[in-house]
């Protein structure tokens, strides 16, 4: 397992001093964990810059991360920095041979270290999804302005949301656009493992009177009809406001996190809820950061499931859970 950590502490701290944005990062250090020993096996640092995504290649030896200024890969056996730079990455994908990798409208050749910017519409795409098989590219709709803040483009509190956050379905090879998926309001969508369907959470409108949402929508959709297999809805007295958002290797399951680090496993065939994990950490409110969950990930084989914040890592047995 490898994660990465923030000090999202004295970043809060020097912004309220200054009202201005850092020009450096107090670290973010990158840790690789043997999760049989439960011991942490190599640590290294991105220098002055905070992490924010990470993808691991196929054949677990190198490691991208998207970092406040800069899109890095590492290679993983010796901590050491192959590639960097200053670029605004969002999501990365690796190839299926692990030989370039795909961001913010780019594809990277890593042994040439060439960037070729993807084609079509693509090509202006900022976050990329891709299936499986890598023929189908999904993205969704910038629908965020942002106001001043020490890291504005990552700070929910700083961004104000404006219209769209629609699903887009693209062929990856000549970025020529599919469809779109009229879901407004859409923050996470997942393919599934065989590529055939495509799990997304929106935002459901509070009333004009209102402000903000009233609750959240997932969606699994067949990819080929683009027909609504099922949808489960949860208003936000219910589980909060959910983020995170993962299917299982085998397809079976599909979990989600909100805003609470509430745990709902989804039967993925037909909406239901399996079983729904409470954390057992004590949240500290008081800490910048703490309530916001940053990921979620199975096991190859979906025995296990880690969730994250930005303080916290847990590690779930998915079979023991209640």
């Amino acid at each position: 397992m490898i994660g990465a950590v923030d000090n999202y502490e004295a970043v809060d701290k020097e912004f309220e001093r200054t009202q201005k944005p850092l020009n450096k990062w107090p670290g973010g250090k990158i840790y690789v964990w043997d999760l049989q020993t439960q011991k942490c096996v190599r640590t290294f640092t991105a220098f002055n810059e905070a992490i924010f995504s990470m993808a691991v290649s196929p054949d677990g030896t190198k490691l991208a991360t998207d970092e406040l200024r800069y899109a890095s890969i590492w290679d993983i056996p010796s901590g050491k920095l192959i590639w960097r730079k200053t670029i605004t990455c969002g999501k990365q994908t690796f190839s299926a041979n692990s030989k370039t990798l795909l961001f913010s409208g780019y594809t990277l050749d890593i042994a040439t270290k060439t960037l070729h910017p993807l084609p079509g519409g693509l090509g202006k795409q900022s976050t990329l999804t891709l299936s499986p098989d890598q023929t189908v590219a999904a993205t969704i709709d910038e629908n965020y302005k942002y106001t001043k803040a020490p890291h504005p483009e990552r700070d929910a509190s700083a961004r104000t949301f404006i219209k769209g956050g629609r699903p887009h379905l693209w062929e990856r090879t000549t970025g020529i656009e599919r469809y779109e998926l009229p879901y407004d309001k859409t923050n996470s969508i997942a393919f599934s493992p065989d590529g055939s369907t495509l799990a997304s959470i929106s935002s459901i409108s509070a009333p004009k009177s209102l402000s903000g949402s009233i609750g959240r929508i997932l969606r699994l959709t067949d990819i080929r009809t683009k027909k609504i297999i099922w949808e489960k809805t949860w208003d936000n007295s219910d589980s909060g406001l959910l983020s995170s958002l993962v299917s299982s290797r085998s397809g079976n399951t599909i979990a989600v996190e909100d805003w609470a680090h509430r745990i709902s496993l989804i039967d993925a065939h037909n909406g239901h809820l399996i079983r729904r994990i409470t954390p057992y950490l004590r949240i500290d409110t008081s800490k910048p950061g703490m309530m916001t969950p940053t990921g979620l990930a199975f096991s190859g084989d979906g025995k296990l499931l880690v969730s994250c914040a930005d303080h916290a890592v847990c590690v779930w047995d998915t079979q023991d859970v209640k």
